[in-house]
Order: structure tokens, then C-alpha cells, then sequence
């Protein structure tokens, strides 16, 4: 999955559809996340419409990988294909590990209706804000602590058994900043 949204950085590497020709890839624009909203999530559909477009962009991830499951994957490079990956990985769900020992979303592996994704679903319309950590919310209920996109290894280790959750090692995916500077 990539979403596209105008004015907000998203970067898909063209390495993941060369490596992985066979994967069905599917671009959301805003207007089609309106309407996967409206359709099939009318419950969050006021708080989406109420979001600013960097919220919205956040959020949708979390929509679509409940719903359809799959790859979400922004500014990484693909250096395999990923059956490859996850004929070694075979959990239901991975985030990705960076080289600071932090757990990144900005590429999500997950089976459809991973019961992660609908506890957080719940806990962005209870608490109105994606711009949290949302693993600090759920189980600490301080919202002010890290952004979502990236939360320590320790929050991740608390929860992981609860909610099966699983990291790529950061060796495995590079991130495309970080190859421009090689």
C-alpha cells in the first residue's frame, strides 16, 4: 500500500515493485480514503473528516492494513523480494526496527484484522489525536511522550506478547535517506 496525499512526503522506492512484480500494488489518494472511510468505517468517519491531512495520512495506514492487510511501506528500499522475507518471518504482524533500537511504521507487514489495529482504531477515536504515541496511550495513558511514527523498543517490548507483535531487524530494509548517504 502507498498513500498519496499532495503535499505530504511519501516516498515509494520503485526497487519494491521490480523485487516483488507479483504483489498487487495499490495507490490511496485522498479521495479514495474518504470513501474507504465513509463505506467502511463510518464509525471514524467524522473524526477522519476532522483530522488535518498529516493526521489522515497517519490514520489511514491503520485503516487499510486492518481492513485488506498487507505491506504499507514509505521511504524504504526493497533489496529482496519480500516472499523471500517472509518465508524466514511468518508472524501475522512486523513493524521494522531501526539502527537506534527505535520500532518504525513507516513499513507494516500484517494479515487482515489484526487485533492491534483494532485497538489502536479505538483508541484514535476515544483520544481524537493520531499525533501521539499510540502504544504510550494505550497502556500508559500519557500522551505527550513520543511521536507515533517511531517509539522506543521498550514500549514495543511491553506489549508485544499481548498483541503477537513481531520487528524486522533493521539490517533488512535500508532506508532511502540513509542510502543517498553512502
Amino acid at each position: 500500500h502507498q498513500i498519496i496525499f499532495e503535499g505530504i512526503n511519501n516516498n515509494i522506492d520503485p526497487s519494491w515493485k521490480e523485487k516483488n512484480p507479483d504483489w498487487y500494488y495499490i495507490i490511496w489518494n485522498k479521495y479514495i480514503c474518504f470513501q474507504l472511510v465513509s463505506k467502511l468505517y463510518p464509525e471514524h468517519s467524522e473524526l477522519f473528516k476532522n483530522y488535518n491531512d498529516e493526521d489522515r495520512y497517519q490514520s489511514i495506514k491503520y485503516l487499510i492494513l486492518y481492513r485488506y492487510g498487507g505491506i504499507y511501506v514509505n521511504n524504504f528500499y526493497c533489496n529482496k523480494p519480500f516472499d523471500e522475507v517472509l518465508k524466514i518471518f511468518k508472524k501475522n504482524i512486523y513493524f521494522v526496527q531501526d539502527d537506534n533500537n527505535l520500532i518504525n511504521d513507516d513499513l507494516i507487514y500484517t494479515k487482515p484484522n489484526h487485533p492491534f489495529f483494532k485497538r489502536l482504531l479505538i483508541e484514535l477515536e476515544v483520544y481524537n489525536s493520531i499525533d501521539k504515541d499510540i502504544l504510550n496511550i494505550i497502556y500508559n495513558r500519557n500522551r505527550d511522550k513520543f511521536r507515533l511514527n517511531y517509539f522506543p523498543y521498550n514500549l514495543f517490548y511491553k506489549i508485544r506478547d499481548k498483541f503477537r507483535l513481531n520487528y524486522f531487524p533493521y539490517n533488512l530494509f535500508y532506508k532511502i535517506r540513509e542510502m543517498c548517504s553512502i
